[in-house]
């Protein structure tokens, strides 16, 4: 059956892999280290409907909250007022307005909200995503927050509603922690959903975070304002074209591992 031609503007296998040879680079534990969203965005920066609609997630505040409480409620509220769909791949602004108007949004679209959401209240948080050498169009995106009760990065899946933990002792894990490479390792972290589904359990859970060949990656040099001006100002272009402009203009974001990483 022919596909459409969005479908090889955007979908292809052959943009996948182009994608990941132009952006995926091994750095060192430290350069990883160095990144997060915060450091290259403000506050004043993202648009005003992430203010007023923080004040709807967290009508009290959050003075009395911890990083945890404030991360899962961001979650949770995303959870339950948008509807998932196509992906979305534009400016910020118009991502959280169709998300909440049930327009469509993916696991990515829900991960760049919940990056400012967490900006805005101030906690630090970054983006990450996945490469698998043996299955090019697996993938997923998904945050890790710092919680400064416990001191550490914490893995959370806002789009799913996932934290995962260790088996013994019930201690939220990072990234570095969930995507250990050795199947022993694996055998001690569960995962727990924080919100309650009523009809469909994530099915790719095994095959992104329990398979040893995923390969996770950060979403680095992230500058929330400069994506939004070239969505905004290209919006009549394939999302592709507009990354692949970003990438020439020397703009672009890039993915950071520290994972040995393989082209076939």
């Amino acid at each position: 059956m022919k596909k459409p031609l969005k479908w090889y503007l955007t979908r292809h296998p052959f943009l996948y892999k182009l994608r990941y040879k132009m952006l995926l680079k091994e750095v060192s534990q430290q350069r990883l280290e160095h990144q997060e969203f915060g450091l290259l965005n403000r506050k004043e920066d993202m648009p005003e409907i992430f203010f007023t609609t923080n004040a709807e997630i967290l009508p009290e505040g959050r003075a009395q909250l911890s990083d945890m409480q404030v991360a899962e409620k961001i979650a949770h509220w995303l959870r339950t007022h948008t509807k998932v769909g196509p992906g979305l791949g534009t400016h910020s602004e118009k991502t959280l307005t169709e998300l909440i108007h049930g327009k469509g949004g993916v696991c990515s679209d829900v991960s760049q909200v919940f990056n400012i959401f967490c900006l805005i209240n101030d906690i630090r948080v970054r983006e990450w995503g996945v490469y698998h050498p043996e299955n090019i169009t697996l993938g997923h995106s998904f945050n890790e927050f710092f919680d400064n009760d416990l001191q550490k990065w914490v893995l959370i899946d806002p789009s799913e509603s996932i934290i995962f933990y260790k088996k013994e002792n019930g201690t939220p894990l990072s990234v570095d922690e969930v995507f250990t490479q050795t199947s022993d390792v694996k055998e001690h972290i569960e995962h727990r959903y924080f919100y309650p589904y009523e009809k469909r359990i994530f099915d790719k859970v095994s095959a992104i975070y329990y398979d040893t060949q995923t390969i996770p990656f950060l979403l680095a040099n992230y500058r929330n304002k400069t994506y939004d001006g070239f969505a905004r100002n290209l919006n009549f272009l394939p999302v592709s074209m507009v990354h692949g402009l970003m990438l020439l203009s020397g703009k672009s974001y890039r993915y950071y591992t520290t994972h040995p990483v393989h082209f076939t």
